[in-house]
């Protein structure tokens, strides 16, 4: 239906394979309904994305706008059970994810001199 009246999708996140497959449909339907995909938005993730590669790679399947919830990843740590990570934990899950994953891809898309 996104691809016939919508000018974006949002999803919700999956592993990256499952999530190319999706999109890889997605630009299937906007074809069919003579639609273009690069000026469809897509909002949805990798569960799975945890590296500056990951992101880089949704990107190139056509994620063009990503979710995120950085402190997942610090849930592996068995100091924490469930989604129990305190406020100030999640906070420095967001300024690292910022430092390694955000601050990279700006500096990876500048254009050079």
């Amino acid at each position: 239906m996104a691809a016939e009246v919508a000018d974006g999708w949002c999803g919700v996140p999956v592993p990256m394979e499952e999530m190319a497959k999706i999109v890889g449909r997605l630009h299937e339907l906007l074809e069919e309904n003579g639609k273009s995909s690069t000026t469809f938005r897509v909002n949805a993730g990798g569960i799975d994305a945890t590296t500056l590669e990951d992101f880089e790679r949704l990107e190139e399947i056509g994620i063009t706008d990503c979710i995120v919830m950085p402190w997942m990843q610090d849930l592996s740590d068995a100091s924490h059970e469930g989604l129990e990570l305190s406020l100030n934990g999640r906070i420095e899950s967001i300024h690292r994810f910022g430092e390694e994953i955000i601050s990279r891809m700006d500096s990876a898309q500048a254009p050079s001199a």
